[in-house]
């Protein structure tokens, strides 16, 4: 969280944001609060009674659900279940896509005797 603009997702070191205060959400930064000190916190995302890098405010994106539960078990479908289960078709006409080919090396200097009989 960024400690400038108190938005998720980015550092205050790279924040182009304008600055908001992390104790009252108010249009300057933190340590120019100009309320007394033990003034409740309000959340600028959810006007809250924390402050707005609280892990449990529902805002939060990291409180979100990433998935949606699957509404049916796929595996139990026995449609599905036989269609993984059958064979590749197998085509004898396809040809893999790379392929190796040994070539010989031809060198193009000639080689100190003791390398010679290594390379051949």
């Amino acid at each position: 969280m960024c400690y400038r603009s108190q938005d998720y997702f980015h550092h205050s070191s790279r924040c182009t944001g304008n600055s908001r205060c992390m104790k009252c959400a108010g249009n300057h930064q933190s340590k120019d609060f100009p309320k007394p000190t033990d003034t409740p916190s309000t959340c600028l995302h959810c006007t809250g009674n924390h402050t707005p890098n609280f892990m449990g405010c529902p805002k939060n994106p990291l409180n979100r659900k990433s998935f949606l539960a699957a509404s049916i078990n796929i595996w139990s479908d026995p449609k599905a279940l036989a269609k993984v289960k059958e064979s590749p078709n197998q085509d004898t006409a396809l040809k893999p896509a790379t392929q190796f080919v040994p070539r010989s090396v031809q060198h193009s200097q000639k080689l100190p005797s003791n390398q010679e009989a290594f390379f051949n």
